[in-house]
């Protein structure tokens, strides 16, 4: 039953990561734009994924690990969606602005 929970929780997150990228064009962001958000969602889940390694490694010192391969899935998948969705809204508005940026240079 364990098992089965911790996959369920690892599938729900990772679907939001998965989600994200198959609803990227309907942001209106950039092809550029659109890949510079995988990046930053990749790196977030690499991110997450080192920080959760470094906990198991202070816990298995401290002779309370616990399984890393869970540790290390869920950590990676909350970061992938967290990071996906994120790196949405923050290359959209950088976007927006750079756009604006633009269109108050051709107005000046």
């Amino acid at each position: 039953m364990g098992i089965a929970l911790e996959s369920l929780l690892i599938l729900l997150l990772s679907s939001v990561a998965f989600y994200t990228v198959r609803d990227l064009p309907r942001w209106g962001i950039s092809r550029s734009g659109q890949w510079r958000a995988v990046r930053i969602g990749a790196g977030t889940a690499l991110g997450f994924a080192a920080l959760a390694a470094v906990v198991w490694l202070i816990w298995l010192i401290g002779h309370h690990a616990f399984k890393l391969s869970f540790l290390l899935s869920f950590a990676a998948s909350l970061g992938a969606a967290v990071g996906s969705r994120g790196s949405l809204y923050a290359v959209k508005a950088d976007e927006q602005l750079t756009e604006a940026q633009e269109l108050a240079t051709l107005l000046s």
